[in-house]
């Protein structure tokens, strides 16, 4: 992981983000909604006055009305807030993966889960966001937003169908959103299932 991290810092000309000498306090905020308090919880995680925030609609599929609120609602926390668009991005790969690096707190909305996942692995952003979690960035994630830095998690759809949705596994974690909304009487189950999640690594 080390020698990858230092590839990949060397190939964005980075040096800030060097190997850390003390432990690094790790912060990821899973949610199942994303309202101003969610929000400025998340940057007050980050220990800064104004944070630089980074707002993703992907899983809106960057659509006009949900880059306009994010960007109304980043401002009311941060001086710093940018909404960073993956479907129509204004900056190359390596920008992005700089950009991430960059962040103190990076923040995913709901959505269509297999939007996001697909866009985040079109852009190989895997590796950036692990390397900034490893560094104090503050990870966090609203519903399919939070899936996705996780293993995988149940995503609800029309008619009672949950479908298991993989994410990048930047955090060590599986999560289900909405959880407490009582139609996930079956997860429990097959997470100790064991033919059911315990077999998603094999």
């Amino acid at each position: 992981m080390r020698g990858l991290a230092a590839v990949l810092m060397a190939a964005l000309g980075l040096s800030v983000l060097a190997a850390p000498q003390a432990k690094v306090e790790r912060k990821a905020v899973f949610c199942g909604g994303a309202g101003d308090w969610e929000l400025s919880k998340c940057c007050a995680l980050s220990g800064k006055e104004n944070p630089k925030l980074l707002l993703f609609c992907t899983a809106n599929g960057d659509a006009a009305w949900s880059v306009e609120g994010a960007a109304k609602q980043g401002a009311k926390f941060t001086a710093n807030a940018e909404v960073v668009k993956l479907f129509e991005p204004e900056m190359t790969a390596a920008e992005l993966r700089a950009k991430i690096l960059s962040a103190d707190v990076v923040f995913f909305y709901g959505g269509a889960t297999e939007k996001l996942a697909e866009r985040l692995s079109f852009w190989h952003l895997d590796d950036a966001l692990c390397l900034a979690y490893a560094h104090g960035t503050v990870l966090a994630g609203f519903s399919a937003g939070a899936i996705i830095l996780s293993h995988a998690g149940l995503t609800d759809f029309p008619n009672d169908r949950y479908d298991l949705i993989t994410g990048l596994g930047v955090v060590d974690c599986y999560f289900c959103p909405h959880y407490e909304g009582g139609r996930w009487k079956e997860f429990d189950a097959l997470l100790e299932a064991p033919k059911g999640w315990g077999s998603y690594h094999d």
